[in-house]
Parts: structure tokens; C-alpha cells; sequence
């Protein structure tokens, strides 16, 4: 296996690209890079004295997410790198390599995988979590606006269940004890930045104080919404109440001086803890209906934004906690959404076909 060629081969199909607008150039094939090198430092702790793999190892780590991005990317990737290492590598090393990239991201403690792919999922996780993870987080925050405030609070109320899901997800102890080491510094570092925050020296105003758009009116209560459309391998991502039967979309009211963009990247990224782009408006749906509770009539305005697609829905959370109780995170096999007590009732019928802005209007009888 001649490595230098591969990796010519990796870094021209990939030393070019960004996985979104706010990483810099090329990140992924830094991302393998570093993936490659932590897999075989793992190697070396958990296999000491082997080092038939090594280079397999090396190979799965470059190309694992050359298809990142994409709906299906561990699939994708798999059948991309097939492609550009059939005369590079033998039958069984093309194999491995592309059975390692199709399951990187199947981390499942009751399958016996074997050593090689537990070694390259790990290493995977690893790359994904301590001082680079503070880099991306600022990037994204910059990149929309944000404050170091945002900043902060997302490291301090929402990073922390991640991590101890990702922490989990670790196969080896080594491994675990690595994760550990880049947490503590991590949290060192953000403590230090908290400490001189502005938000230690200004009221806890601007962007928290603003209140949610329901206004009250002689006649009823006007609400601004907005929901989030989030698809991955043909399954709708809807939310649910803890003990009620309806089904309804990631997202939340608009805050007065905020926009509908604004609201919804931010209501995705609080509840489902990814940072997701907007692809699109797909539909303005204007509501009529009646408060269950308190008969009260509402005329409520929600925007739902397409989302593009992210690698790591997949691994997206099961549940996240609001101020009225626990939430739970579904996928919805889109093709059965009749089967569900669904709102908006209409994405039954119109979620195939918003290729352009739909005004949809409904009101309770």
C-alpha cells in the first residue's frame, strides 16, 4: 500500500473543501488527518504489539468523511472511496477500509465489532471534542452574530449532556481518560473566558432580556412562531411533550428584534444541540385556533425554514428539557406521517412538494 500516493489522492479530492461556512478551508482533511494520528496512538495503548492494521487504520481515518455533509455520508463515503482506491489497494484492504467508513458513525456497545473499527471510532470521537470544538463553536457564533455570552451559555447549558453522551459512546477506558484530559481543559478555558465575559460586568440584557412575540388583544392572543424542517434517510425529526399523544416541529416564538432566521437557528441549535444552516422558507402558515386550556382564540403566524442536511443527526440527542418538562426528540418515517397526530396536520400531504414558498391557511371549525 503506498500511503504517500493515497494520501495525494485524499488531499486533492478534499484539501479544498469546508464542511460548512463558518470551518475553515479544508477542514476535513485536516479532520482525517488528526483522526488518522489518534487512531494509531489509540493502537499502540489498546494493541501494543500489533501493527498488521496500521495502515488501515491510517487509510479509513483520511477518507471517513469525504462525503460529509451529505444524506448517508458513512454510505456515501464508502462507496466515494471505492472509487477512487480500487487500483490503489487490494480486494480485502479495499474492503476493510470501506466497511470501517460505511459504520464509523454506528457506535453501538452491544454490536462485537472488531478492534480496528472500535480503535476508529474512538479516535473519530475524540477529534471532535476539546480545544478545536472551542474554535468551531466561536466560528459558528461569530459567523451568526453571536456573542461570547451565546457563546458561553451554549458551553454551559448544552455542551455538557453532549459530552456526556459522547463520553459514553467511547469504547475504551484509554480512550475515555483522553476525553476526560481535554474536558477539564476545556472547561479551564471556558471559566477563564467567563471570568472576563462582558456579561460579568453588564446586566443579563440585550438578546436574553427581549420577550417573546404573544401579544394580547381584545379579540385573542397573536403568536410568531417559526419550525425547523430537519429530514435525514427519509424520516421527518418532530418533537414531543412528555405525556401528550401530538407531534409537533423543533423551534419556538420569535423575540421582539429578532429575526425569523435568527430564531430558529438558534431554537435548532438549543434543542437539538447541532448547529444547523438554513436551506430555505418553505412555508408561512397562518393559524386560527382555540386555546384547549383557556378557550382563548389565537392567531398565530409560523415560519418553517428547510434545514440542510448534517452529519451528525444521526447522532442526535433523545431528549432535551424545557421550562414545562422533558421533551422528546423522534424520527418520522415520512412516508407514514398519516399514521401520527401531527402538527402542522398539513405536512401529511405538503412536505414533498415545497420546492417554492407556501401560504397555507387553516383554521379550527
Amino acid at each position: 500500500m503506498n500511503l504517500p500516493t493515497i494520501k495525494q489522492i485524499i488531499k486533492t479530492e478534499m484539501s479544498n473543501k469546508r464542511s460548512s461556512p463558518y470551518n475553515e478551508i479544508g477542514d476535513k482533511y485536516a479532520h482525517g488527518e488528526r483522526t488518522a494520528n489518534l487512531a494509531l496512538r489509540l493502537r499502540k495503548l489498546v494493541l501494543p504489539n500489533d501493527t498488521t492494521q496500521d495502515n488501515i487504520l491510517t487509510v479509513s481515518a483520511w477518507f471517513h468523511d469525504i462525503r460529509n455533509g451529505t444524506a448517508n455520508h458513512c454510505e456515501q463515503g464508502a462507496i466515494r472511496t471505492k472509487e477512487l482506491l480500487t487500483n490503489h489497494v487490494t480486494p480485502t484492504e479495499l474492503e476493510q477500509i470501506c466497511h470501517i467508513i460505511s459504520i464509523h458513525d454506528t457506535r453501538d456497545h452491544s454490536k462485537n465489532y472488531l478492534d480496528i473499527i472500535k480503535i476508529h471510532q474512538d479516535a473519530d470521537h475524540l477529534d471532535h471534542f476539546g480545544t478545536l470544538d472551542i474554535w468551531r463553536s466561536v466560528a459558528y457564533a461569530i459567523g451568526n452574530e453571536r456573542t461570547i455570552k451565546d457563546a458561553l451559555e451554549f458551553f454551559e447549558n448544552t455542551r455538557p449532556a453532549e459530552a456526556k453522551r459522547w463520553r459514553s459512546e467511547l469504547h475504551y477506558d484509554i480512550s475515555k481518560r483522553i476525553f476526560d484530559d481535554r474536558e477539564k481543559y476545556m472547561q479551564s478555558f471556558i471559566n477563564r473566558l467567563s471570568r472576563r465575559s462582558p456579561r460579568r460586568h453588564l446586566e443579563r440584557g440585550n438578546r436574553n432580556m427581549k420577550t417573546d412575540i404573544c401579544l394580547s388583544t381584545p379579540n385573542g392572543k397573536f403568536n410568531y412562531r417559526v419550525g425547523a424542517i430537519i429530514q435525514h434517510d427519509n424520516k421527518l425529526l418532530m418533537v414531543q411533550n412528555k405525556g401528550e399523544s401530538h407531534y409537533y416541529t423543533v423551534g419556538g416564538r420569535v423575540k421582539f428584534g429578532e429575526s425569523a432566521e435568527e430564531t430558529i437557528l438558534r431554537e435548532a441549535l438549543e434543542e437539538t444541540g447541532i448547529p444547523l444552516e438554513i436551506e430555505r422558507l418553505a412555508f408561512i402558515h397562518e393559524n386560527f385556533f382555540t386555546s384547549t386550556p383557556t378557550q382563548e382564540p389565537f392567531h398565530e403566524i409560523c415560519l418553517f425554514f428547510l434545514m440542510k442536511p448534517h452529519n451528525k443527526l444521526s447522532e442526535i440527542r433523545q431528549s432535551f428539557n424545557e421550562e414545562y418538562g422533558e421533551v422528546s426528540i423522534h424520527w418520522l418515517p415520512i412516508d407514514r406521517l398519516n399514521e401520527y397526530n401531527l402538527y402542522p396536520e398539513f405536512f401529511k400531504t405538503a412536505l414533498g412538494s415545497h420546492l417554492h414558498i407556501q401560504h397555507i391557511v387553516t383554521q379550527d371549525k
